[in-house]
């Protein structure tokens, strides 16, 4: 309703709404706005296509409705999708003091167990052969050990910029993984920050020169590929693998040693080598078959770590300080950074808690 450009406000109001559906389906629709939101909501859903295209029961959280008065020759639509790790907070300054939040309680979420299926695969990224790759099957999820190299689209950018200029690359990429992911600066005793995947397709129109010119075997992203990455895929005989996102914290606990190869500490992207042990990814894309949706009903739990148990109370107190804040200017720095990196993922002696796949970590 409105205008264009009130059915935007109107939309990103509603981005700050809280997520209440449940309550609205218990209490029952009072207007055709709530109608619709319920409408919306079962319908989305019943699609099946699950977090980040995985398959699964819950595709979105919550839906939000508002209107306006507006022309009967207009009627703009607005559309806004809200990450579902949607994290923030109200409150109001009245002077008389500092804003104080009391640490979220994790005893109010459901605790999430993580099992490995009879099915999974351990892969060896030092020894893994282009032959080895053949034998893998869309749908397939591996656990991946040993060393990978990391970096997103200005890294690749600048490594495609010196391919075509027939310069030499900094690393030797031949029958190599690369993760996407920009892993931030490390606090204290860890190896590196939050280490999750970035969305793989941005890295779609770079593939084909990495993958034939490069030499790169396999690709490690969040969700879905492109038709030209699929292509580039097939005719190399190369593979991409899904890494679940809202578990990067739980991912970083699962590295051992991260050190940088290339690029300068002020560039976009940085080139590093992670070490890490047992990080589990599915098997997205191969070189000769397309991807099913892989459908699971325990969604939540594919939110889990590469390893089962429960925090600790450092990573509880760690846990909630980052969601209430108080590491706040810390979070927006090391945030601004990104970059590109090997990572190396060892055993983990400190069990951890699928926390995850708790709601605790969004909405």
């Amino acid at each position: 309703g409105g205008t264009p450009e009130k059915a935007m406000l109107l939309a990103k109001e509603a981005l700050m709404e809280p997520i209440d559906i449940h309550d609205l389906v218990a209490r029952g629709p009072s207007n055709r706005a709530e109608e619709l939101r319920l409408e919306l909501f079962d319908k989305v859903n019943a699609l099946g296509i699950g977090a980040q295209g995985l398959g699964g029961l819950t595709t979105v959280l919550d839906v939000k409705v508002k209107d306006h008065p507006t022309h009967a020759a207009n009627k703009p639509v607005a559309v806004i999708p809200n990450c579902t790790a949607t994290r923030h907070v109200h409150f109001e300054l009245d002077g008389s003091g500092p804003a104080e939040f009391a640490p979220p309680d994790l005893d109010d979420w459901p605790d999430i167990g993580f099992e490995l299926e009879g099915d999974v695969r351990r892969v060896d990224l030092d020894t893994v052969t282009r032959a080895d790759l053949a034998e893998w099957r869309a749908g397939e999820t591996l656990l991946l050990s040993g060393k990978l190299l990391t970096g997103r689209d200005a890294a690749h950018k600048r490594l495609v910029d010196m391919i075509d200029r027939g310069e030499p690359l900094p690393v030797d990429f031949r029958g190599r993984f690369i993760y996407y992911v920009g892993p931030v600066d490390p606090v204290r005793d860890e190896v590196v920050g939050p280490a999750g995947p970035t969305t793989a397709t941005r890295m779609d129109k770079f593939s084909r020169a990495m993958l034939e010119q490069a030499g790169v075997i396999g690709m490690i992203g969040k969700g879905e590929r492109g038709h030209e990455c699929i292509d580039a895929i097939r005719d190399n005989g190369a593979v991409s693998l899904i890494a679940v996102g809202g578990a990067a914290y739980l991912v970083s606990k699962a590295i051992v040693q991260a050190r940088r190869l290339a690029f300068d500490a002020a560039a976009v992207d940085r080139l590093r080598p992670l070490r890490r042990r047992n990080g589990r990814r599915r098997l997205s894309r191969r070189g000769r078959r397309k991807c099913r949706w892989i459908k699971e009903n325990g969604v939540l739990a594919e939110q889990s770590a590469a390893r089962p148990g429960r925090f600790d109370e450092e990573g509880q107190e760690w846990l909630r300080n980052r969601l209430c804040g108080r590491y706040a200017d810390d979070i927006a720095i090391r945030a601004a950074r990104t970059e590109h990196a090997e990572l190396d993922f060892g055993q983990v002696e400190r069990p951890v808690e699928a926390v995850a796949g708790k709601r605790c970590l969004g909405r």
